[in-house]
């Protein structure tokens, strides 16, 4: 889990942010319900202070969702820790509606953080309850069988795939850690190709990634108010290694004080 505890609900909207389908960005948030079940809002791009939701989509079945993903279907997948599930809803998403989810996982599921998905439709799930063997779920179409394991991480949080197909996950053990699955490397069993503790503090956690046009990987670290904030690997300009550290790190007061930066996405 997080460096600074376990997350409680909240008041406000606050967890994953995405841009999904139609070139438009998700939020969710646990205001309408306190959480259970957790709602999405829709919002047109680009966001402006006076943007107000699209429409709102209830996620039946949910509780304190954390993080979202499209497959290449445009469906939905969903996390939600607070019932050990992650949850498929199909699209077309086009106006406000209580939506029942469609494919309902558990098998293999351990405190389900983050959810990611390849060019396949494979669906790719962190188990944050892990200490190094089952660390990340692999679930294939079309969903009915039990899942296979990546290894190798502990306390993993954020997941991503980038343009050729490689997966960068954490581990969050006593050295904080991004690292990548090489795309040849996605078979039961393997571990990490590359694991980069550079420029990391030690109650560092890299909860959500996203990859921004020129390449760079951003990521949100939610680890306490000493590390609190917004990290970038330069990769437009280095190769991802094992001694690549940050070239920004960015944080502010307010981050400082809540002790964690969550969500991130890139327009």
């Amino acid at each position: 889990m997080p460096a600074n505890g376990t997350r409680q609900r909240s008041s406000f909207s606050w967890c994953a942010t995405t841009t999904g389908t139609a070139g438009r960005f998700w939020i969710l948030s646990y205001t309408q319900f306190n959480g259970d079940p957790t709602s999405a809002l829709i919002f047109n791009l680009p966001i402006t202070p006076k943007s107000a939701p699209l429409y709102t989509l209830v996620l039946s079945g949910t509780l304190d969702a954390d993080a979202l993903a499209f497959d290449p279907s445009g469906n939905l997948w969903v996390t939600s820790p607070g019932n050990q599930s992650v949850m498929e809803y199909t699209g077309p998403f086009t106006q406000s509606a209580t939506l029942t989810p469609a494919i309902t996982l558990t098998s293999g599921i351990d405190t389900p953080f983050a959810v990611a998905v390849d060019k396949k439709a494979n669906i790719y799930i962190s188990n944050n309850g892990s200490t190094g063997t089952d660390s990340i779920a692999v679930v294939n179409p079309p969903y009915t069988g039990s899942p296979y394991f990546l290894d190798g991480l502990t306390a993993p949080g954020g997941l991503f795939f980038d343009t050729t197909g490689n997966l960068y996950a954490s581990s969050n053990g006593s050295t904080p850690a991004v690292v990548r699955y090489n795309s040849n490397h996605l078979n039961s069993g393997d571990k990490p190709s590359i694991v980069d503790t550079a420029g990391l503090g030690a109650t560092s956690y890299e909860a959500s990634y996203a990859l921004a046009a020129n390449g760079d990987l951003y990521a949100a670290n939610c680890g306490n108010n000493g590390t609190a904030g917004i990290q970038v690997w330069p990769l437009s300009r280095k190769k991802f290694s094992a001694h690549l550290a940050p070239s920004v790190s960015y944080t502010n007061k307010k981050i400082q004080s809540i002790g964690c930066a969550w969500g991130i996405a890139i327009q």
